[in-house]
């Protein structure tokens, strides 16, 4: 079995029970290591109520986890990063520069340069590196986008796909949203909110579907309430070029789908759809045969992501014009 450790994701996390469970459900790979914390007290607190089975390998910072864990000979095979935005560039840096492969979350990094040096490092390196577009985990989306590929559905002459998720404004009109919580913090989550957390999954999404890229996009953007720094509304026309005579044109609302309890029950089960497809992959590069079955957001779809993000603000700032990606 595969060993992993993990920076973040600690006691309390939202995103980290997703990740664990993902990696274990499957009995894909074994949580023997990690960083879940700043805090040393709930670090070794997460690390205990994780069932860590070596407590010697709960580490202050993700730079001393690296470097011991890349000259252990039963270090991890791959490390999993769920922490703020602003961290995954430099901590997956350091870990494939380490020779760990890597799975992070969603955005690879909050600038286009910093996501393409990660893909040209571990292309280099011959590392895995997987982006946890959780959504492209459903079993569901995986047979559509089987189905589209083989031609059952004909040629896709137009997309539409939706995300809407009302916890911001729901907060608002409560008087609940905390607005110094990290996710509306510029420095945190990069010059997007909502083309940020949800508009890539949509981004993706398509990509993940129909092999398409975006080319170019027209963006709008608002906020509510007003006086939040960032957008928590994103409108975006999508073109995907030619391809064979196909056309993917337009998809307003930059979102996906209403994030409900059903939702969440389920999504443990996407997240291990993606682990188990990194782990066969790399499974079977360590025993020296060829995947070409399994597949997974790639760094490759980050860096894609990273520049949609950036196409959309400079589109929407120059007053709604077509902005190349």
């Amino acid at each position: 079995m595969l060993k992993f450790g993990m920076i973040g994701g600690g006691l309390g996390s939202y995103i980290g029970k997703f990740h664990r469970w993902g990696a274990m459900l499957d009995d894909s790979a074994e949580l023997v290591c990690g960083c879940f914390s700043r805090s040393m007290d709930k670090n070794r607190a997460t690390a205990e109520a994780y069932h860590l089975p070596d407590t010697s390998r709960v580490y202050a910072d993700f730079r001393e986890m690296a470097d011991k864990e890349s000259t252990r000979e039963d270090g991890i095979d791959f490390v999993s990063i769920m922490t703020a935005s602003d961290t995954h560039y430099e901590i997956a840096k350091c870990f494939l520069e380490h020779g760990i492969h890597v799975i992070c979350d969603k955005p690879l990094a909050l600038r286009t340069e910093e996501a393409e040096e990660l893909a040209r490092i571990a292309e280099e390196c011959g590392l895995l590196f997987c982006i946890t577009y959780s959504y492209t985990g459903y079993a569901l989306i995986r047979q559509a986008r089987e189905m589209i590929r083989a031609g059952a559905i004909g040629d896709i002459l137009h997309v539409r796909v939706q995300h809407p998720e009302d916890w911001v404004i729901s907060g608002a009109v409560d008087g609940k949203v905390d607005t110094s919580a990290w996710r509306f913090q510029p420095k945190k989550v990069g010059s997007s909110l909502c083309a940020n957390d949800l508009g890539t999954h949509a981004e993706q999404m398509v990509t993940q579907f129909t092999g398409l890229h975006v080319k170019r996009v027209l963006a709008m953007m608002d906020t509510y309430p007003r006086d939040l720094p960032l957008d928590t509304n994103v409108n975006v026309l999508m073109d995907f070029g030619r391809r064979r005579n196909r056309y993917a044109l337009g998809i307003p609302d930059c979102d996906w789908t209403r994030v409900r309890q059903r939702h969440l029950r389920h999504r443990h089960r996407a997240f291990s759809n993606i682990y188990r497809s990194f782990c066969n992959v790399l499974s079977d590069r360590k025993a020296g045969r060829e995947n070409t079955t399994d597949t997974f957001p790639t760094v490759e779809d980050g860096v894609l992501g990273v520049r949609f993000v950036e196409a959309c603000v400079r589109s929407h700032t120059a007053g709604g014009v077509w902005m190349d990606v």
